[in-house]
C-alpha cells in the first residue's frame, strides 16, 4: 500500500566483504530498523537478485544473516524480469533494473554503501545506509475508507506482511451493526493474502456496562459471555480458514479512545475505530499511520495479557 508499506531494493555490494564496504555489519545495522516498518526487500527479475547474492564470493556472515531474517519475517516480494538480460552487475545494473520496476509501482529507495556520483535522476532515490535514519524516523500514513471493501484491501496488506495480529478497539463488538463486517473481511482479507494458511488473531476491546449486568461483575463469566458473542458471530467461519482467536477484556480501554493494530514486527495507529460508516454524521475515511520503535514496543507491552493479567477483566477462546 503506498504510503505505508512501501517497498526497497538493496545494492548488493552492501552483502559483500569487499575492500570497497568493508564493514558489512555496520551498513546492514542501519537498515534493520526496515525490518520493524513491515517494509518489503525487493528480489529483482524473478530472484535472480538474491540467487546472485547467495552465490556471490566474499558473501559476509552479516550479509547472510540479513536475508535469513528477510525471508524468516516473509519481507522479500520477487519482482517479474524487465528485460532479457541484465547489461552489468555492479549495483548500477540493479538500480536500473529497479527503476525500470519503479515505473509500475512505488519503490521507497535503493539503499547502497557509499554516495557514488549519480545519485540524482531515475528513481527510486539511492541513499546511503547512513542516510537511512532520516528516512525511518517519520510515520508514513495512509487512508482507508470505512467501508468492508476498504478494510479488507488494508488487511490485506498487513496480513501479507504478518502471521500474527492484534487488533486494539475499545467498542469492537460482533453484534453492533457497524463492526459485524469485520469477521468475513478479516477472512477475505487473509484468503487474498495467504490462501490455505492460518493467522493468530487476539482481539482487545472493553466490556459494556449491560455485560457487567448480565455476568454480575464475575471475571468467569464475563469470559464466557464474550467467547459465546464472539463463536456465535465469527467462530465458526475463523475455525473453516485457519484462524486462532481470543479475545481480552480491559477496564482501562473504558477511558482509551486509540486504535491500534500490532503485529510481531511493527504497530499501527488508527483515527477512528474497525468499524463502517453508519450515516452522513461520521467520518467517512479512517487514517492509518505506522507507529514509530518506541511506541510500538511501549504499546505491545502494556497490551501483553502475561505481563498485565492481573489488570485484565478476563480471556476468551473461540
Amino acid at each position: 500500500m503506498k504510503g505505508l508499506f512501501e517497498e526497497i531494493a538493496l545494492a548488493p555490494s552492501l552483502f559483500l566483504g569487499t575492500a570497497d564496504t568493508p564493514d558489512t555489519e555496520a551498513h546492514l545495522r542501519e537498515l534493520y530498523p526496515y525490518l520493524h516498518r513491515g517494509l518489503s526487500v525487493l528480489d529483482l527479475r524473478d530472484g535472480e537478485w538474491s540467487q546472485t547474492l547467495r552465490g556471490a564470493i566474499g558473501l559476509s556472515k552479516a550479509g547472510q544473516a540479513f536475508l535469513i531474517q528477510l525471508k524468516k519475517n516473509g519481507q522479500i516480494a520477487t519482482t517479474p524480469k524487465t528485460s532479457a538480460q541484465l547489461v552489468g552487475r555492479d549495483d548500477d545494473a540493479w538500480h536500473r533494473e529497479a527503476a525500470r520496476v519503479a515505473e509500475r509501482h512505488a519503490i521507497h529507495a535503493f539503499f547502497q554503501a557509499h554516495r557514488t556520483g549519480n545519485e540524482e535522476g531515475t528513481p527510486p532515490p539511492r541513499i546511503t545506509t547512513s542516510e537511512a535514519s532520516a528516512h525511518i524516523a517519520s510515520e508514513p500514513s495512509s487512508t482507508i475508507p470505512r467501508t468492508p471493501s476498504g478494510w479488507c484491501d488494508f488487511l490485506t496488506s498487513v496480513i501479507l506482511r504478518t502471521r500474527s495480529m492484534e487488533i486494539i478497539d475499545p467498542y469492537l463488538n460482533p453484534e453492533s451493526g457497524r463492526y459485524r463486517h469485520l469477521g468475513k473481511t478479516i477472512v477475505d482479507a487473509l484468503h487474498r493474502a495467504r490462501p490455505g494458511q492460518g493467522l493468530r488473531l487476539h482481539l482487545h476491546c472493553k466490556p459494556t456496562d449491560l455485560d457487567d449486568t448480565r455476568s454480575g461483575g464475575a471475571h468467569e463469566a464475563l469470559a464466557r459471555l464474550w467467547s459465546d458473542r464472539m463463536n456465535h458471530s465469527w467462530g465458526p467461519q475463523f475455525r473453516r480458514h485457519g484462524i486462532s482467536a481470543h479475545v481480552t477484556l480491559w477496564d482501562d480501554l473504558r477511558e482509551q479512545h486509540d486504535r491500534y493494530i500490532l503485529t510481531e514486527r511493527f504497530g499501527l495507529f488508527f483515527t477512528n475505530g474497525f468499524d463502517v460508516s453508519g450515516d452522513s454524521s461520521q467520518e467517512k475515511n479512517v487514517e492509518a499511520s505506522l507507529l514509530n520503535s518506541a511506541r510500538f514496543e511501549a504499546l505491545s507491552k502494556r497490551h501483553s495479557y502475561h505481563a498485565h493479567k492481573n489488570e485484565a477483566r478476563c480471556r476468551g477462546h473461540f
